[in-house]
């Protein structure tokens, strides 16, 4: 049940995250009355982009409806991302692998919470290189309360002065070539390495930047210019503090 749950808060969160782009920053605000658009984003059915023919509760199972539908639209068959159900796979894994080995359920409910506003994040940066501030004070308290829950105490000081030194040296790249990143990144890198603290800051760091690195080199298309390459680097900050976190949890259970 609880492997259920994670599913569908991925399945939650994939989709908010899209209406997010969509009706915040995509052609939906010019279409809907700003007064509305939280209760299109909350409340509107799940439905096809392109012919808006409501997906039924069959199809909507965690996991295997992107199967029954054969990754299509029944109406118009528009091709449906395998992301969706990818990605309810992977919290239901992950819920079931902490819960068993942890033995501590309120910590596997919370971390899927933390894991879904990371998603969130992802997606608005990985398709508009934009970070929500919005998101930002969910994101720190599901952490907080992710380690809380993991290990019985909350961040130290040691958190702090990381995150503290994050944002510095961040702000001054940010004062001194404004072209490099924006502020949202200063923000959410400041808070990730709050949250992962020392020493996983370091890893945290490394990993957001080898995959960086590595996805650019990977994606780099003819003729274009490596150092003009706009990167979306707030996505690969969410993938990083996922590794690190799961890293955390891998020594909570060995040692």
């Amino acid at each position: 049940m609880g492997g259920l749950f994670a599913s569908l808060l991925a399945s939650f969160y994939t989709t908010l995250g899209e209406r997010i782009l969509f009706f915040i920053y995509g052609k939906g605000r010019k279409i809907y009355k700003k007064e509305s658009i939280w209760n299109k984003i909350l409340t509107k059915p799940s439905h096809c982009r392109k012919c808006n023919t409501n997906i039924s509760p069959l199809f909507l199972t965690p996991i295997i409806g992107g199967l029954l539908t054969k990754g299509r639209c029944n109406t118009c068959n528009t091709k449906f991302s395998y992301y969706y159900s990818i990605t309810e796979f992977l919290f239901f894994i992950l819920f079931i692998i902490n819960l068993y080995f942890l033995n501590n359920i309120l910590f596997s409910v919370i971390f899927s919470f933390f894991i879904g506003h990371i998603i969130i994040s992802m997606i608005t940066d990985y398709n508009k290189f934009i970070l929500d501030y919005e998101n930002l004070p969910f994101i720190l308290f599901f952490g907080v309360l992710s380690i809380y829950t993991l290990n019985g105490s909350l961040p130290g000081w040691d958190n702090l002065y990381v995150g503290l030194g994050f944002f510095i040296t961040f702000f001054l790249v940010v004062f001194v070539y404004p072209t490099g990143m924006g502020m949202g990144d200063v923000f959410y890198i400041s808070i990730y390495s709050f949250l992962v603290g020392h020493p996983l800051w370091i890893f945290f760091l490394n990993t957001a930047y080898i995959l960086a690195l590595l996805s650019s080199v990977l994606t780099l298309k003819k003729n274009e210019k490596f150092l003009k390459k706009k990167i979306p680097m707030g996505f690969y900050y969410g993938i990083a503090v996922i590794i690190t976190y799961i890293i955390k949890i891998y020594f909570k259970i060995e040692y």
